[in-house]
C-alpha cells in the first residue's frame, strides 16, 4: 500500500467475494479486493488492497459466497502502510473457510 486505510464503522463491515469455485492462494503476496458493506469505507491509497497477505502456508477458499474479510468494530481501525493488516492470523498450514460462517481471517506480516 502506498497510503493509510482509513475504515470507520459502528457496525459489522464485510468485505465478501462471490467465487464460482475454489481459490487458491499461496505463498506470496495477495491481493483480493472485492467488498460489499453496510459502513463507510475510506480507501486513501492509489491502489486500494484490502487483504495483502504474506503467507507462509497456503489460504483455500471453497464455497459459492464466502467471508473474506468480516470485522466488528467500535472505533476507528487506521491502517497505515505495508507492514498493517485488518485481521491477523498466524498461520501453520492450512485454513479452510465455510460460506455457513463468518470467519476472522489475517495474517501478520513480519
Amino acid at each position: 500500500m502506498e497510503g493509510p486505510i482509513s475504515l470507520q464503522a459502528s457496525r459489522t463491515m464485510i468485505l465478501c467475494h462471490k467465487m464460482e469455485g475454489p481459490i487458491s492462494l499461496q505463498a506470496s503476496r495477495t491481493i483480493i479486493l472485492c467488498h460489499r458493506m453496510e459502513g463507510p469505507i475510506s480507501l486513501q491509497a492509489s491502489r486500494t488492497m484490502i487483504l495483502c497477505h504474506r503467507m507462509e502456508g497456503l489460504i483455500s477458499l471453497q464455497a459459492s459466497r464466502i467471508m473474506i474479510l468480516c470485522h466488528r468494530m467500535e472505533g476507528p481501525i487506521s491502517l497505515q502502510a505495508s507492514r498493517t493488516m485488518i485481521l491477523r492470523h498466524r498461520m501453520e498450514g492450512l485454513i479452510s473457510l465455510q460460506a455457513s460462517r463468518t470467519m476472522i481471517l489475517c495474517h501478520r506480516m513480519e
